[in-house]
């Protein structure tokens, strides 16, 4: 047995399962989500537990003070640093406004949303449970398997790449219920299909694409609000 079958056989041991995707995949949809909701939660306990901090004159009663902090958190604020004074035109204040304090929480969740939404197409557009056929080969792939669970992992993978593989029969059938446009289509083009030997290809290369697209996507829609366009 080599190192790299041998880090393998750890990194198998130590996660617990064999795994259909890879690092980057995980680091999308798992790690990055876990982080942005337990900082959304954190941030929503803040927000409505201990809301905004107001300067209120000495006068104003316990009601009056709530009330003020209410108005505070629900309007947009402004940003001035703390060595300028308070302006007083409205139009100064309007262009140093923080548009997003208020939705920090749920933008967060919709954050985590996004970066799991290429998961979620994966799991269901690739039709084939690709966990337990890696599972199944490793299982075929250990000198420790007996002779009948061996067959059986065997039959298993064979019966499972059988649905996906080219078929000429099961084509001929499909090509009887399509019109002339799909089938001149898909003879001048790189067509994908169940059938075609390529659907789990295009589909991981798709869910790839979905990861870099989504991320792109976050950052431009963070700078607008950040106002942070010259970056584009």
């Amino acid at each position: 047995m080599d190192i790299s079958s041998l880090a393998a056989r750890a990194s198998t041991v130590m996660s617990g399962k064999r795994n259909d995707d890879g690092l980057a995949d995980r680091l999308n949809y798992r790690y990055t989500v876990g982080i942005l909701v337990v900082f959304a939660i954190i941030n929503m306990n803040r927000m409505y537990v201990d809301q905004i901090k107001c300067w209120v004159p000495a006068y104003f009663t316990p009601n009056y003070e709530e009330y003020v902090r209410s108005v505070c958190f629900v309007q947009n604020t402004y940003y001035i640093k703390p060595t300028e004074k308070v302006p007083k035109s409205l139009e100064v204040k309007r262009q140093n406004e923080i548009l997003y304090y208020q939705w920090i929480p749920f933008l967060l969740l919709v954050k985590a949303f996004l970066f799991y939404l290429p998961r979620i197409s994966w799991r269901f557009r690739m039709g084939i449970q690709i966990a337990d056929l890696i599972e199944s080969a490793f299982d075929y792939k250990l000198p420790t398997t007996n002779a009948v669970h061996r067959k059986m992992c065997l039959d298993y993978m064979v019966d499972t790449i059988d649905e996906y593989v080219d078929d000429h029969r099961r084509q001929k059938h499909s090509h009887d219920n399509i019109n002339m446009f799909t089938r001149f289509f898909s003879t001048i083009c790189c067509t994908t299909g169940r059938y075609l030997g390529n659907y789990l290809v295009v589909l991981y290369i798709t869910t790839k694409l979905m990861y870099i697209f989504i991320s792109l996507f976050q950052i431009f829609i963070l700078s607008i609000m950040l106002k942070y366009m010259e970056l584009f």
